[in-house]
């Protein structure tokens, strides 16, 4: 996968197996189902985190993809569904951008 080249991304991974260890083991200790619950909250904690790490790069690809239509000329570029966030903001600039290129 792509995301694991992300350092960052990786090391909040890890942390979170770390961590999920931790509570799988200490609510072992209280009680089986417990423990199994605990299994089942950080695997899907871990899905969650990433399966938006996950769509953010996607995200972020399109975006790429769309500033190198841009850069080779076509002028034609939506930037309607980036509106929250970072990369709602590097989109505005890059919206702005290609408007006073014109």
């Amino acid at each position: 996968m792509k995301l694991y080249k992300n350092k960052e991304v990786l090391k909040v991974f890890l942390v979170h197996i770390i961590f999920s260890a931790i509570f799988i083991v200490l609510s072992f200790f209280i009680g089986v189902k417990y423990g199994f619950f605990m299994s089942a909250v950080c695997f899907f904690f871990i899905l969650v985190y990433l399966i938006s790490v996950n769509r953010r790069y996607k995200k972020i690809a399109k975006l790429s993809d769309d500033i190198d239509r841009i850069l080779h000329g076509e002028s034609e570029v939506s930037f309607d569904e980036y509106s929250e966030g970072e990369l709602g903001i590097l989109q505005s600039e890059i919206y702005f951008w290609n408007w006073a290129q014109q």
